[in-house]
């Protein structure tokens, strides 16, 4: 199933305006926030069985005696046997010493910042706060 996607804004003003089920709904949607000053709206889709994006993906891996963070960028083109699954797409996983996560990020700087947001969930959760 696709789902499409209304998007704005750039870098840190990047933002979902709203998302629909069919190509004719987004393309309402897409023409309403042009209208309401949402300069640059667009229309991203993704396919919901798969995770790929027009956005690289980072693959983050985390050493915990050592606090350091290893954010390696996968180029389409390469095969990697070990890509992150759709859980570490979402959230962090333990993965021996390492935590390790996937990342769809414009840049290495909002990679980072997706990883240390999803770092303090993960550690909020292990609290159990």
């Amino acid at each position: 199933m696709k789902v499409y996607v209304i998007t704005s804004g750039e870098y840190s003003d990047y933002h979902i305006c709203a998302v629909a089920q069919s190509e004719k709904k987004a393309n309402a949607l897409k023409k309403l926030f042009d209208n309401q000053n949402y300069t640059g709206a667009r229309i991203e889709v993704y396919d919901t069985k798969t995770y790929q994006t027009s956005r690289p993906l980072f693959l983050a891996l985390y050493d915990k005696e050592y606090k350091k963070l290893d954010l390696s960028r996968i180029k389409e083109d390469e095969e990697y046997v070990d890509l992150p699954d759709e859980r570490e797409m979402n959230e962090i996983v333990p993965y021996g010493l390492f935590l390790r996560t996937g990342i769809n990020a414009n840049n290495r700087k909002q990679a980072e910042k997706i990883f240390y947001d999803r770092l303090a969930k993960f550690k909020a959760e292990e609290e159990g706060i």
